[in-house]
């Protein structure tokens, strides 16, 4: 159902995926009821089911929000054509790192959580998914083309690469020894220096 922007029905909403995504990112999908997460966001439990008709309904938007705005996030930082191959795959490195680390609980729920959708939904998560892989296989393939990278399978260094960075939420802490910027350098040698064969 529509809702105007700002109205009480949005922030609602708001409150309902905020709360189950804290919940289930702590205790997991199973043990975070329909009830837990309607008193965790404030509202009643038949409150709640007029916004989502099950706690997968709830899975699935948190899951199909994270990755859509992550690919529209991406199509508004992609520098395009404009640079070189290794500038582009770097510039995919850094904003993956970027976006990624204050977003731990969808990582989370991205990885972990599949299991709690049901077929249909399993579907389309894994296709938004593959999208987004797809756009890291194009940039190594591009490199590989252009002679700045060497790459055997962009598919399989795809998935090593979106791992490697995408577990850095497991351990990167705001008050640890290394900020984002530092994180993004290093990683970003790694990746580099991989994908170069040297």
């Amino acid at each position: 159902m529509a809702r105007t922007a700002g109205s009480k029905g949005e922030v609602t909403e708001t409150a309902i995926l905020d709360a189950a995504r804290r919940l289930i990112s702590t205790a997991g999908f199973e043990a975070s009821s329909i009830r837990t997460i309607a008193q965790e966001a404030g509202v009643t439990s038949g409150a709640l089911y007029r916004y989502f008709p099950s706690k997968t309904a709830i899975l699935f938007c948190l899951l199909d929000r994270h990755l859509r705005e992550l690919l529209a996030a991406w199509r508004q930082e992609d520098p395009g054509l404009a640079v070189s191959a290794t500038d582009r795959l770097s510039a995919f490195i850094c904003f993956h790192l970027r976006y990624h680390i204050p977003r731990r609980e969808d990582v989370f729920l991205s990885y972990r959580e599949l299991r709690g959708l049901d077929a249909t939904q399993y579907t389309a998560i894994c296709q938004l998914r593959d999208q987004y892989e797809a756009v890291l296989v194009g940039l190594i393939d591009a490199a590989t083309a252009a002679g700045e990278a060497s790459v055997d399978d962009a598919k399989l260094a795809t998935r090593a690469i979106i791992s490697m960075l995408t577990g850095v939420t497991q351990w990167y802490r705001d008050d640890g020894p290394l900020d984002i910027e530092a994180v993004q350098a290093q990683y970003l040698a790694l990746v580099l220096h991989g994908v170069r064969g040297s």
